[in-house]
């Protein structure tokens, strides 16, 4: 085979790898572990042997599962209520969806409440902005700027987020900061 092949299929197999079945995935990387050798060590030669040696171990599976020690229990079956259960669980609070109304009507209203949330709207919407407050200083907040405050925290966490309301909002705060409105 010449060098240009060689290389083109050594490179399909390598890029094969994250396309492939997680469960084989899985499996590879166990078995690249258990050879006590760091990935970056291996040739190329070993790598791609180890890979058929494995890919012929795993599409063999039936025959040899109880013979292998990589090989793991069934993977266990979850709804999706229960894995969106436990991802709330383990974040451990609720995402709150943003009153955007709200968050404008106290901007306009100004104060060190509406010039914060503001700041803190345009600073995470414009992730190279920077946010010139304390965080201690939510102490001054009041329980509904609080709440607001989380708000704009958990906008690009709440499903169905529309990077254009987001501008469009920007938008309408930077004009009333800057006396338009």
């Amino acid at each position: 085979m010449n060098p240009l092949n060689s290389l083109l299929e050594i490179t399909q197999q390598i890029c094969d790898i994250p396309e492939s079945n997680g469960h084989f995935v899985e499996g590879l990387a166990r078995r690249i572990d258990k050879t006590g050798k760091p990935l970056n060590n291996f040739t190329i030669a070993e790598l791609i042997t180890l890979i058929e040696q494995y890919r012929e171990f795993y599409n063999a599976l039936p025959e040899t599962v109880g013979n292998d020690p990589v090989v793991t229990e069934s993977p266990k079956q979850i709804s999706l209520d229960e894995m969106l259960s436990r991802q709330d669980r383990e974040r451990g609070f609720d995402l709150i969806p943003l009153e955007s109304g709200l968050l404008i009507k106290r901007v306009k209203d100004g104060g060190y409440s509406g010039q914060f949330l503001a700041d803190a709207f345009i600073s995470y919407y414009r992730t190279d902005q920077p946010f010139n407050h304390s965080l201690g200083n939510t102490i001054k907040l009041d329980a509904e700027a609080f709440r607001l405050f989380h708000q704009i925290l958990h906008i690009r966490f709440i499903s169905g987020w529309n990077d254009q309301e987001l501008y469009g909002i920007e938008q309408e705060i930077k004009g009333i900061l800057a006396g338009d409105e």
